[in-house]
């Protein structure tokens, strides 16, 4: 249940920038299941924008959880955009038959094809925003593919092991010479992030049959995570957005 939505204006060479974060938070107090959660945050965001009087234009980052991600083992093969789009289309509808209908984004690396399914009804949701405040939509994309874009230079200069946390997301990622040849994502409790995050490495080294060691950790809050032996970490990037400018939050 995304409940909150933050929204951080500023400037850039002279171009207005609002950025909208779409978070998925557990808190203690629970929210009417039957609220739709993209609706909530929809509303949320045309609100901030109307009552802070912003303009300009506007990117969107959102959670994770509304993502399924899949690596399409490519290797040699030159194919078209219709040919790869059709591959990717057929593993990831075999891969997840709950998200028949998703629109798919392909990124290449390498020899793999990263797809992302983004859920359609936030596409909707997203445009109607930037319609209804008259807004331009600059971006819209995951905080794992926001983050990636922000750090893409460093990031491909890594060869090993990535942890992107946010809210209750985890996703491991591995780079071999600047591509990303693996990408796992899973659902955590907050309350246990060190170890949800340690016992999540461990599988994906045994999995890969990858040893582990250094990994570079993202994380969304900008919280130090601990990890034992033989893991050990240096964190990267910064939480996002750097400043809150307005918030609101769901009602108790």
């Amino acid at each position: 249940m995304p409940q909150r939505v933050t929204i951080n204006s500023r400037q850039r060479r002279f171009l207005k920038i609002s950025e909208a974060l779409l978070e998925v938070q557990n808190e203690q107090n629970e929210v009417d299941s039957e609220v739709n959660p993209i609706d909530w945050a929809a509303t949320a965001t045309r609100e901030l924008i109307i009552k802070n009087q912003l303009s300009g234009a506007l990117n969107i980052a959102f959670s994770d959880k509304w993502v399924r991600y899949d690596l399409v083992a490519l290797g040699k093969m030159n194919l078209s955009d219709a040919e790869s789009a059709s591959l990717a289309r057929a593993q990831f509808n075999e891969q997840f038959p709950d998200a028949l209908d998703w629109p798919l984004r392909l990124t290449r690396h390498g020899e793999q094809l990263l797809v992302a399914g983004i859920n359609p009804l936030l596409l909707s949701a997203a445009q109607q925003i930037s319609v209804d405040c008259k807004y331009r939509l600059n971006s819209l994309e995951p905080w794992f593919v926001s983050m990636w874009n922000k750090h893409e230079k460093t990031i491909r200069q890594l060869d090993g092991w990535l942890l992107f946390e946010e809210p209750e997301v985890l996703l491991v990622a591995r780079i071999k010479q600047g591509n990303l040849v693996h990408l796992h994502s899973q659902p955590f409790d907050d309350n246990q992030r060190e170890s949800s995050a340690q016992l999540f490495l461990d599988r994906q080294s045994a999995l890969l049959e990858h040893p582990p060691g250094l990994v570079h950790i993202f994380t969304y809050s900008g919280n130090q995570l601990k990890l034992k032996a033989p893991w050990h970490s240096v964190q990267s990037g910064e939480a996002w957005p750097r400043a809150s400018n307005f918030t609101l939050s769901s009602p108790d």
